[in-house]
């Protein structure tokens, strides 16, 4: 493995640490550009970073946490860097107790996934809630056209109860003309004779 020495602290190039996470190098400048959009720095060289061991443990985080949630890039960046801001701060203050490298990365990585269950529970909820809202909007709609095609129903029926009204009040009338014209009928035969 290849290795400059800046200061007291071990550093690393880009093809040593791409050879740790067992990812290519350009995975690395990806991992390295990411954490950099959310405010990570890293020391550079000569234009080119050069990684800590804290820097590699950053990215440790940042490839398994993207690799166990299946979130974007950008989004598992932005979480390793708050979180990484949020104990540097606490370091800062005293206010965490020394605790392994191994436990913290673990404590880590549970709280990601806690805010990753978290934010997925929410999203779900959300979309349940949407799709109540559709299904009670469709409801409504169904009972509203319900309603017009028990109303077109009624108006039919009555319609028909109508036509049906007329028919038989046509057919009274034409049975009295018919019965009257045979009654005319039989007076002119009986004057005049005629069969």
């Amino acid at each position: 493995m290849n290795s400059d020495t800046y200061t007291m602290e071990k550093y690393y190039k880009t093809k040593d640490i791409a050879e740790m996470l067992g990812v290519e190098s350009v995975t690395v400048r990806k991992y390295s550009q990411s954490l950099e959009q959310f405010g990570y720095t890293f020391e550079k060289q000569k234009d080119r970073r050069v990684y800590k061991t804290s820097d590699l443990a950053l990215l440790q985080q940042l490839k398994y946490m993207k690799e166990r949630t299946g979130m974007s890039l950008n989004k598992t960046a932005e979480i390793v860097v708050m979180k990484h801001s949020e104990q540097k701060s606490d370091q800062a203050t005293n206010t965490v107790s020394p605790i392994s490298q191994e436990q913290q990365e673990n404590g880590n990585l549970m709280q990601y996934d806690k805010q990753y269950i978290n934010r997925s529970i929410s999203l779900i909820i959300e979309q349940n809630e949407r799709i109540l809202s559709e299904l009670e909007r469709e409801k409504k709609e169904k009972e509203e056209l319900h309603e017009e095609i028990l109303k077109l129903h009624e108006k039919l029926n009555k319609q028909h109860e109508e036509q049906t009204e007329r028919i038989d009040t046509f057919n009274q009338r034409f049975e009295q003309v018919m019965e009257e014209k045979k009654g005319k009928e039989s007076i002119w035969k009986k004057i005049f004779g005629r069969n």
